[in-house]
């Protein structure tokens, strides 16, 4: 067997070993089950591959496990503060289903106008909303609740209202 392959193995055997390291981690900043949530398990499982070489060899499980802990949490920390996680969990597609062509009525056209300006966070929620997904749907795409899904939609629809006011035509 090769060096490469042994180590492989022990990783493996790592991270089964403190796979609830890593779940409560990842479950301390979004909920479990959440895309959010897988995503960040796979980026700090992946991290923890990068950084398990450097692990003092000489560990007690304990220390090995409290050690495990704080590299793991402060990576999280980061990658969240910093947004360098998949945040964008639902891709807005240019391609929502041109109503306004299709009826040609100057308010969808108006609508579509202000959609555009919207920030690409709040199209996609938007676009998934118009492709009429469920709040359930939609809330667990984000890996957020549905009470954060129906304040998410509130604020776009306040902030498509104050773009409108202010790009009066």
């Amino acid at each position: 067997m090769h060096d490469k392959d042994t180590e492989e193995i022990q990783f493996m055997e790592l991270v089964r070993k403190h796979e609830f390291i890593l779940k409560v981690v990842a479950y301390g900043y979004y909920p479990q089950g959440g895309y959010q949530y897988k995503s960040l398990l796979c980026d700090l499982t992946t991290y923890f591959w990068q950084v398990h070489r450097h692990k003092p060899a000489d560990m007690s499980e304990e220390e090995e496990r409290a050690w495990m802990f704080v590299v793991l949490r402060n990576k999280a920390r980061n990658l969240v503060r910093n947004e360098q996680l998949h945040n964008d969990l639902i891709e807005y597609s240019a391609a929502l289903p041109n109503v306004a062509e299709e009826s040609g009525s100057p308010l969808i056209e108006r609508l579509y106008e202000l959609i555009d300006m919207l920030d690409r966070s709040d199209r996609a929620v938007l676009d998934e909303y118009l492709k009429q997904r469920s709040i359930a749907e939609i809330a667990e795409s984000l890996g957020k609740s549905e009470a954060y899904v129906y304040r998410k939609l509130s604020k776009i629809r306040k902030r498509l209202c104050e773009l409108n006011k202010k790009t009066d035509k």
